[in-house]
């Protein structure tokens, strides 16, 4: 798969999953407005993990679980970093922003991880 049809796919899923939020959370205070970047945060580093993973995996191919499982840690940690930083910047416990970041981040990981085995495999075998 190209890093276009990726990014097509990526754009899609994450218009169809905004969508879905701001219908649901519209009459609510359940979504806090400042958690859009990090849903924003979340597009940008899926597109910079799946970047660095097909270029790795196009270099070493015999490391490709390795490499895969590497940009897990990366995603994780890198986003717990995220939310550190916003947490100390407000000074708040804001729990549904914690919650929703959450979520987002699970959602963006099983995205990533369905592209990442799924759609690389035939590259693979190549």
């Amino acid at each position: 798969m190209t890093f276009g049809k990726f990014t097509l796919r990526l754009a899609a899923f994450s218009a169809l999953l905004a969508v879905i939020l701001q219908l649901i959370f519209t009459n609510t205070s359940l979504l806090p407005k400042v958690l859009w970047w990090a849903f924003g945060y979340m597009v940008v580093i899926t597109l910079i993990i799946y970047y660095i993973s097909v270029f790795s995996l196009k270099m070493n191919v015999k490391n490709s679980m390795s490499l895969i499982l590497g940009s897990m840690f990366f995603r994780l940690f890198s986003s717990l970093l995220f939310l550190i930083i916003y947490m100390v910047i407000t000074g708040s416990r804001d729990i549904p922003y914690v919650v929703g970041f959450m979520c987002l981040y699970l959602l963006f990981q099983v995205f990533e991880i369905y592209h990442l085995l799924v759609n690389l495999r035939p590259d693979l075998k190549e």
